[in-house]
């Protein structure tokens, strides 16, 4: 059943989380998501507080948000709604971003969630799903602290998502994305954290843009902690 943990997903967890949208998923939104050069109408499913949300009003997009915490979309200012029944009319969508929602839902409700997607977006809309990804070796590494969320019932693997995602009409179904490292506006801050790798990548940057390379760009991408996966619809 579609689930959110109160304990873990209230006011305070909200509060806690960065507006500064990653560098790498800032690239991705503008050369592969993003309709380039016009105005699109998106939507965001399980939107949170709003950072992404903020993030593409401030890029001239059009975007509506739904969550199915009343405590996240009381704070971002969007519809509290279920991802298994959209408050949306058929083709309304040139993009729907779905980022850390769909370990959720069961792998039925994920169906219907694909199937809801399929529905409310224009022929050629695009769906943008980021999930913790099963086959990472983080996964076993670091165990429960990996991703320590009891209301994530389905981690999905990149094979998996993408044959759901071509079972429900979508083509162009990928998961690696080059990066053009002299684009990816990326500061000093935006050290990551990477199982202990920060120490280095402070000293050497340009290590941590290596790795995130070879990590989206490779099929390395296929280990990653997340998946990242793009998928156009035809109708």
């Amino acid at each position: 059943m579609e689930s959110v943990n109160s304990n873990f997903y209230n006011q305070s967890y909200y509060a806690q989380r960065h507006t500064r949208i990653d560098p790498y998923l800032e690239y991705i939104f503008s050369n592969y998501i993003i309709p380039s050069n016009t105005q699109g109408c998106l939507l965001e499913v399980g939107c949170g507080s709003g950072a992404y949300i903020n993030y593409m009003r401030d890029k001239g997009q059009k975007i509506w948000g739904i969550d199915f915490s009343f405590e996240a979309a009381k704070i971002s200012g969007q519809i509290n709604a279920s991802a298994l029944s959209l408050p949306f009319s058929n083709n309304s969508f040139d993009v729907i971003l779905s980022i850390h929602m769909i370990e959720h839902l069961n792998t039925v409700e994920r169906d219907i969630f694909l199937a809801e997607c399929r529905r409310v977006l224009k022929n050629k809309g695009v769906l943008f799903i980021v999930t913790p990804n099963g086959m990472s070796p983080g996964r076993f590494i670091l165990g429960k602290k990996w991703f320590p969320d009891p209301s994530h019932i389905n981690i999905e693997n990149p094979f998996r998502l993408s044959g759901a995602l071509k079972k429900n009409g979508f083509i162009k179904v990928k998961s690696m994305f080059f990066l053009h490292l002299g684009e990816v506006n990326r500061t000093e801050s935006d050290i990551v954290k990477y199982y202990g790798l920060d120490c280095v990548f402070k000293r050497i940057p340009f290590l941590q843009d290596l790795l995130f390379f070879l990590m989206f760009s490779t099929p390395l991408s296929f280990m990653r902690d997340v998946i990242y996966m793009r998928g156009e619809l035809v109708k």
